[in-house]
């Protein structure tokens, strides 16, 4: 605006075109004295309303800074039953600026801004689910502006380039997009499509604005189905049995499964197996199940599978799994060669290791002593693993391991003891016996005597004692004075019953002086040898000569 004499103001309007988020700045430049202004801006109606003062006078310039600009949108509004598209202006639309002088207005200045907003995503694309060989279709529906030649609207393209299209590809479980080759359009086709094509798909649509992104949508290849059966262990009578399919693919939506029971030669349909008399439900499920397992159901399984792929030309869908063997434990017994009567008889310090035969599945076994008429356990119950036994081993035996055994056989039905074996697991079993410990010792010796025997000279002497001997067989012994063997005084004894014999004297009618010394004596049979404590036997002290008065 250039004010001089002839003509006090000078105008000249403007366009701006800028991109969404970008800043503009609206300039009105002025020469003279006195000059304000006021920014307004179009709304609806044809109507104007102010906006914040922003003058300058001093410097003869007044600024409308629009920051971040809001691109216009479309707004669907309902009216009854009728639903339409309104136009929402942004910060697009007609600005003017109106120029006074002393308070007198002389002129309006007019700008059109024209706010060029992103590509507006209308109809995001969806997921879908394709047989392998289907066409895929993927769309986004998309609006962007268009500039007209009076105001901001939809009517034609006007200076604008046109919009740039690009869809990317994400693999599942995978963080990376890549943009697919030549997909360059709103739409996106895959005219037959494989498991490779499976995944996420998303477009991206550029102007002169910048890029928006669609929402992503999944497209899924049905995968021809795989089937087997998880590995079962042996089931015990009486119980439940559970088969359960393990499946890959995709399964047909109604009835995907039918178990097979191997009849003979060949396999039966269970579904036409259950009658009232056979046990089994869900055989036309994931998982069959079977109650009261016997040794019927000791045979192979197998279980069918339908899915919605053709696997084999011309129309099959179905695969069947692996057949699985069903097993059934058997009862524990105890095997040949138990005897309550088998004697052990060992020297003390040797190893033995008791052992009992068994038979059955997962076997578990006790060990018990009898102790004064009455079972005591040796061992919790401890799984044989495997083996045709059970044992009870002793490293080294000492004399307190010698007794009568016993041993109790169990499994999780069945219990075997003293009274044979039941289908049940007892709370008080009864051991059965299984052999006799013995445990063979030395002798042991034990002198009458104290430690020190003081004797008269001329006196009788004579040293007793008694011999114990678990062994209960013969014993030799042996006095001995200064670890020396006394010669007659030593021989072989027999022991009682009782396990003792008293041990044969070492006598002597008078004490002399060479019979002083320490005696002791020696025992021993064929399992080793004791020896005594030693007993020192002197004189008494003789007075030669009496005191005189």
């Amino acid at each position: 605006i250039f004010v001089n004499a002839a003509d006090p103001l000078g105008m000249s309007a403007q366009g701006v075109l800028a991109n969404e988020g970008d800043d503009i700045m609206l300039r009105t430049f002025g020469i003279g004295d006195g000059l304000t202004y006021q920014w307004s801006k179009q709304i609806s109606g044809g109507s104007w309303t102010n906006l914040s003062l922003s003058a300058n006078s001093t410097a003869q310039s007044a600024n409308l800074v629009l920051g971040t600009l809001r691109g216009g949108s479309l707004t669907t509004v309902v009216s009854g039953s009728v639903a339409s598209r309104v136009y929402v202006a942004g910060d697009d639309g007609s600005y003017k600026v109106s120029v006074s002088v002393d308070g007198q207005k002389l002129t309006d200045l007019e700008y059109t801004v024209v706010v060029i907003r992103k590509a507006l995503i209308t109809a995001q694309p969806e997921s879908q689910r394709r047989m392998p060989g289907e066409r895929a279709t993927l769309s986004a529906g998309y609006e962007v502006q268009q500039i007209g030649t009076e105001k901001p609207g939809y009517s034609a393209y006007q200076w604008m380039l046109a919009p740039r299209f690009q869809w990317y590809f994400r693999r599942a479980l995978t963080d990376d997009w890549a943009p697919v080759p030549g997909a360059i359009a709103a739409t996106y086709e895959v005219a037959s499509v494989a498991s490779a094509d499976a995944g996420y798909y998303k477009l991206e649509i550029t102007n002169n604005a910048g890029t928006t992104v669609s929402e992503s949508a999944q497209v899924s290849v049905f995968q021809p189905v795989t089937v087997s059966i998880e590995p079962v262990s042996s089931v015990d009578p009486g119980s439940t049995l559970r088969l359960r399919a393990v499946v890959t693919g995709d399964l047909a939506d109604a009835e995907p499964f039918q178990w097979y029971k191997q009849t003979g030669s060949t396999y039966t349909a269970i579904g036409s197996l259950n009658s009232a008399a056979y046990r089994a439900s869900g055989y036309n499920s994931g998982t069959l199940t079977i109650s009261g397992v016997n040794k019927t159901d000791a045979v192979n399984f197998k279980v069918r599978a339908l899915g919605k792929v053709v696997v084999k030309a011309p129309d099959v869908r179905y695969v069947d799994s692996a057949p699985v063997k069903v097993n059934l434990n058997t009862r524990v017994a105890f095997g040949s060669g138990v005897s309550g009567s088998a004697t052990t008889s060992l020297v003390s310090g040797e190893s033995v290791t008791l052992k009992v035969n068994v038979t059955g599945s997962n076997v578990e076994a006790r060990w018990y002593k009898l102790s004064s008429g009455t079972w005591s356990s040796k061992t919790g119950w401890n799984s044989v693993n495997g083996e045709a036994f059970a044992a009870y081993p002793i490293p080294s035996v000492v004399p307190a391991d010698a007794g009568t055994y016993g041993v109790v056989l169990r499994n999780s039905f069945s219990t075997a003891d003293k009274l044979g074996t039941v289908d049940t697991v007892k709370a008080a079993p009864e051991p059965r016996e299984v052999g006799i410990l013995l445990v063979r010792v030395p002798p042991a010796v034990t002198l009458a005597a104290s430690a020190v025997k003081a004797l008269p000279a001329g006196s009788a002497l004579s040293l007793t004692g008694t011999i114990t001997d678990t062994a209960g067989t013969s014993v030799r012994y042996q006095w001995r004075r200064g670890g020396q063997a006394l010669a007659d005084f030593g021989g072989r004894v027999v022991v009682g019953d009782d396990g003792t014999v008293e041990l044969p004297a070492f006598t002597s009618a008078s004490v002399s002086a060479s019979e002083e010394g320490t005696y002791d004596v020696l025992v021993y049979n064929a399992y080793g040898s004791a020896l005594s404590e030693s007993v020192r036997v002197v004189r008494s002290p003789v007075i030669v000569t009496q005191p005189k008065a």
